[in-house]
């Protein structure tokens, strides 16, 4: 007997509960793995929209709490956060929205301070070594069409 033959629901809202109990979760990632323990597609589409309705499942504001945290703690720009969050399955739109709503000022200073960061902890490095640079500085984020300022100060630093 499936645990899914009766009270399937109630075995699914469980699963759905513990996994949001231990980390914000997208409505896909809920449904992968509610697949993966087998359970049935239409217990699956009942169990998700019940969660989406009250609440529990929001894709926008994953999206949205995703840029916030991963470009202020990591410095991530726009397109890495955006790939990061289709890979876990946050609609386009979602997404759009919320890597849209990074000011490009401050996305830049955000990668500022990284090449800063990055060249102090590199003190007494021979940056002129073209194996060591292109290591090291090759790290750096990528922002399309912000780059000069950034390998500006990178090259007003080194010299």
């Amino acid at each position: 007997m499936n645990v899914f033959d009766a009270g399937g629901e109630e075995a699914a809202r469980l699963i759905c509960l513990r996994l949001l109990a231990t980390a914000p979760r997208t409505r896909a990632q809920l449904a992968k793995e509610l697949r993966r323990r087998k359970v049935p597609q239409d217990v699956s589409e009942s169990v998700l929209g019940r969660f989406a309705e009250v609440g529990l499942i929001d894709d926008a504001a994953f999206a949205r709490a995703w840029v916030e945290s991963r470009h202020h703690g990591r410095g991530l720009a726009r397109r890495v956060l955006a790939a990061e969050l289709r890979q876990r399955g946050v609609p386009a739109e979602n997404v759009k929205d919320a890597v849209s709503a990074l000011d490009p000022h401050d996305e830049l200073a955000t990668a500022r301070g990284l090449v800063a960061k990055r060249l102090a902890a590199s003190r007494g490095s021979d940056f002129h070594s073209p194996g060591e640079s292109h290591t090291d500085l090759g790290q750096l984020p990528y922002l399309p069409g912000e780059l000069s300022p950034v390998w500006e100060l990178v090259a007003d630093r080194i010299r």
